[in-house]
């Protein structure tokens, strides 16, 4: 399930008052419009309400509108659209005591609007999913951080137990994630993940 996700970028605060400037507009072209052709809609459908052109184009926005490339290039939008299929490794010193690093391939889907994400992580042994999210988007990269609940496949060794923990992630080239990640009470363990989205 697709929970929010905060950022520094000051779009969040400038965004709706664009989207409430736009939407006064629309209103008003439609009030022109219906006078125009001489139609009054019934009392019970005020489809030139400032607040049903607001939700309307909110919607649209939060869903599609964010990933257009004029507006990113406006600077409205800063936010990275991270959504696809992304395809890597992760490697591991669980418990501390390796002295080697375990490698494993894994696939994660990221689905993501807006205001909204998820992060899913399915590797040989175990699968993941995002609880909570930030990311720290600056002129030259992005940070992206979360925290996930991991659960073991149902043949995973019995030393794994389901558990909590936390990756940290670079966005490189718009099409690459390499950072680190820990886990939390019981695991113990931290280590690397790289990705590249094979897929939007």
């Amino acid at each position: 399930m697709r929970h929010p996700y905060s950022t520094n970028s000051e779009e969040r605060k400038m965004v709706p008052l664009y989207l409430g400037a736009l939407s006064i507009l629309l209103s008003w072209a439609l009030t022109v419009f219906f006078g125009a052709i001489q139609w009054t809609p019934p009392l019970y459908v005020d489809v030139a309400s400032v607040m049903l052109l607001y939700g309307l184009v909110y919607e649209l926005f939060d869903r599609v509108a964010w990933k257009w490339k004029w507006l990113r290039r406006l600077g409205v939008v800063s936010s990275p659209a991270l959504e696809g299929t992304w395809r890597g490794s992760v490697w591991s010193d669980y418990d501390g005591e390796n002295t080697t690093f375990d490698e494993l391939s894994v696939e994660v889907i990221i689905k993501q609007d807006w205001t909204h994400i998820e992060i899913r992580l399915r590797g040989p042994s175990s699968h993941s999913r995002s609880l909570s999210a930030s990311m720290v988007v600056t002129e030259d990269d992005c940070i992206l951080i979360y925290e996930y609940l991991n659960e073991p496949n149902h043949d995973a060794v019995d030393t794994m137990q389901m558990h909590r923990g936390t990756a940290r992630l670079e966005l490189i080239g718009g099409d690459e994630l390499q950072g680190d990640y820990y886990s939390g009470r019981g695991r113990r363990n931290t280590g690397g993940m790289k990705l590249r989205r094979t897929r939007s």
